[in-house]
């Protein structure tokens, strides 16, 4: 039976208008399945927006890429540095306090987190300046906001 979705939606959603914006790539898909306590979350997501027929009225944004630059204008160096410590060591169990005083343990990506962390990170920051740019009303990154954006473990300057 075909879905009668598009023939019931309001006007104000025309797909020429394409006011919202949807920070999506397949990398960023692949990267935020990866996380071990809610394995493929994003891809279900994704999936959900396909099934009601959402992505003709998004415009997809592919995520920037960012560096460790970019990363400290929102967190500290040492949760930086922490983040990329975890992510390249041979024993992440040996660095838990440390994770553990950021937030980084409980439904963390661990080996690869600082990867998760920057693509994350570059989604918002697609998302924001296409706001800030006016080429958008919405922008939607699923992958972020998550619990261990909080504030105390960012720096605001």
């Amino acid at each position: 039976m075909e879905s009668q979705l598009n023939s019931e939606l309001p006007e104000r959603l025309n797909v020429n208008d394409r006011r919202t914006v949807y920070v999506w790539s397949e990398e960023l898909l692949c990267l935020c399945d990866r996380i071990r306590k809610v394995p493929k979350r994003a891809s279900v997501v994704h999936s959900l927006i396909e099934a009601y027929h959402l992505l003709p009225f998004l415009r997809i944004v592919e995520p920037l890429p960012v560096d460790v630059a970019d990363l400290i204008v929102f967190h500290s160096q040492d949760y930086t540095e922490c983040v990329k410590t975890l992510s390249t060591s041979d024993d992440p169990d040996k660095l838990n306090e440390q994770a553990e005083n950021y937030g980084l343990t409980y439904d963390c990506p661990g080996e690869g987190v600082y990867q998760y962390a920057a693509a994350i990170c570059g989604a918002s920051l697609a998302g924001a300046q296409c706001l800030n740019e006016n080429l958008c009303d919405v922008a939607i990154n699923w992958t972020g906001g998550w619990h261990h954006a909080k504030r105390y473990l960012m720096v605001i300057n």
